[in-house]
């Protein structure tokens, strides 16, 4: 277990994306698929999908959970040098209603 810092993307259909190479427990899985990971401003991002053991955000904790991992070449720079570590996609917050209301809160603050 380690602290990663992400992103919400409440607009990404995947549930969590860490990106290599930014932390140094951050690797991919021993078991991973090749893949088309979706669309981004600059075009299509290519990487992997694979399984980690678990993750937890706060009181919640998801087991075997399918993770991207972009290629590296793919990650803006913006986004390693303010130290992120990945995001955190709609199919994680869907199933969080707490967690959901509370982003509902804070968007509807502006």
């Amino acid at each position: 277990t380690f602290p990663v810092k992400l992103i919400v993307d409440t607009g990404a259909g995947h549930a969590l994306a860490l990106y290599n190479g930014t932390h140094p427990l951050i690797h991919l899985p021993d078991t991973v698929i090749r893949s088309i990971l979706g669309r981004g401003l600059n075009g299509t991002i290519e990487g992997y999908y694979g399984r980690i053991k678990s993750f937890t955000l706060g009181k919640f904790q998801i087991n075997d959970i399918i993770t991207s991992f972009p290629d590296s070449s793919e990650v803006g720079g913006t986004f390693i040098s303010n130290g992120r570590n990945g995001n955190l996609g709609g199919e994680i917050l869907n199933g969080m209603s707490e967690l959901g209301n509370r982003l509902s809160e804070i968007k509807g603050k502006k």
